[in-house]
């Protein structure tokens, strides 16, 4: 009997509002290896929504955290 490890994608936003962005995406492979890579906000002028309840409340993602350590691809 083979067990089926889930595979997920995960991407959190800076908001819930229309004008939100992604900050952050992580996925599982089919070994349930987690890859995860902030989104680094400042490339792009028009991304500054962002939610501190969602911040503090639901993904604990701060803006100077993906402003610090993320990735624009």
């Amino acid at each position: 009997m083979t067990i089926q490890i889930p595979r997920f994608l995960d991407i959190e936003a800076s908001s819930l509002s229309n004008t939100s962005y992604p900050i952050e995406i992580a996925w599982s492979d089919e070994n349930g290896n987690i890859e995860s890579y902030l989104i680094n906000p400042d490339v792009i002028e028009e991304w500054t929504d962002w939610d501190f309840y969602a911040e503090h409340e639901i993904h604990g993602i701060s803006r100077a955290m993906c402003s610090e350590k993320g990735t624009f691809l």
